[in-house]
């Protein structure tokens, strides 16, 4: 068996545009700071703020919005619902069916909070029938909302038919987290993308995303790409899947300023028929057609039970796989 550590420093990839020294801003804002702090910190403790709304699984539009009359989630999450900066809204236990679309926004010192309340078992199902294939994810966080966090949600798809799943989260939010939610059983687990500026994702754990494809595996447990600000990948668990566990990766776009700290995968690409044995994608791949810059990895750890795992890859191409890290 083969355990991996490594801790890389990065711009890679030649003349990448942009500065990898700690603290260093880009246009837009945002920095990278080497120091550990928890990315959770500037928000308020999850678990001690009282709800101002309530949502279930049968609650309805127009209901009071409290315990014993709550509001449908949907109407929690529009922009026209009654849900302010600096408010918490509790999800109770149970399964919600569709597919959601936050447009709400908080504030930098008053972020809105959805929460599934404590010990609650939260699961948002895509699963519709009769809805298209591909037709939205199960939930979406509009690039026209920020400074919102989700926390404590599973997130599926609950058919059997993986070519017609649909992606767990497509995350376009800026200064916005998903947290301690569980995500499996997708088309692909999170699409972190380029507008969601200064986003956490933080605490998750994300398994068996994905569908095999005419010559391989697709679906990632995390796509990303980013230009401005900080993306903080921390404290994930990856595993299994049809594509990569942490696919940061683009031809056209851009691959500017991520922090991938403490995060544990292993044996991605194992749910394809016949890849159960070692898996048979990249666990975390950093690199593309662009130059990286801004990019951290540390205190991360990978498994695989042969040295030709496929454990990290840096770059794309012959040149930089696998550089940097050793195996213990």
């Amino acid at each position: 068996f083969v355990f991996v550590t490594f801790l890389l420093l990065l711009p890679i990839g030649g003349c990448g545009g942009g500065d990898s020294r700690a603290g260093v801003a880009e246009p837009g804002g945002g920095t990278n700071d080497p120091g550990g702090d928890n990315p959770i910190a500037p928000w308020p403790d999850l678990n001690d703020i009282a709800a101002d709304w309530h949502a279930a699984p049968h609650g309805v539009a127009g209901a009071a919005g409290s315990a014993e009359a709550p509001l449908d989630l949907a109407t929690l999450l529009d922009v026209d619902g009654p849900v302010q900066p600096g408010q918490r809204v509790a999800l109770h236990a149970g399964t919600y069916r569709g597919r959601f679309n936050c447009r709400v926004s908080g504030a930098e010192n008053a972020p809105i909070v959805f929460t599934a309340v404590p010990g609650g078992r939260v699961i948002l199902d895509g699963y519709l029938p009769g809805a298209p294939s591909g037709d939205a994810a199960v939930l979406t966080l509009d690039q026209d909302c920020e400074w919102v966090a989700f926390h404590g949600l599973e997130i599926t798809h609950g058919i059997d038919n993986r070519d017609a799943m649909v992606d767990g989260v497509a995350f376009f939010a800026a200064n916005s987290m998903l947290v301690n939610s569980v995500i499996h059983n997708t088309s692909q687990g999170v699409g972190f993308w380029r507008p969601a500026e200064d986003s956490v994702l933080y605490g998750n754990i994300i398994y068996n995303n994905g569908y095999e494809g005419p010559s391989r595996g697709h679906g990632h447990a995390i796509y990303t790409q980013n230009q401005y600000g900080t993306k903080r990948i921390v404290g994930n668990i990856l595993f299994f899947g049809y594509g990569y566990g942490i696919h940061a990766y683009t031809e056209g776009s851009y691959l500017r300023g991520f922090d991938i700290l403490n995060n544990v995968w292993f044996r991605t690409g194992a749910s394809r028929p016949g890849g159960s044995t070692g898996g048979t994608s990249d666990g975390c791949l950093v690199g593309g057609l662009q130059p990286v810059a801004r990019t951290r990895l540390e205190g991360n750890h990978s498994w695989t039970p042969s040295v030709e795992g496929r454990s990290l890859r840096l770059g794309w191409g012959r040149f930089g796989r696998q550089r940097g890290y050793y195996p213990h």
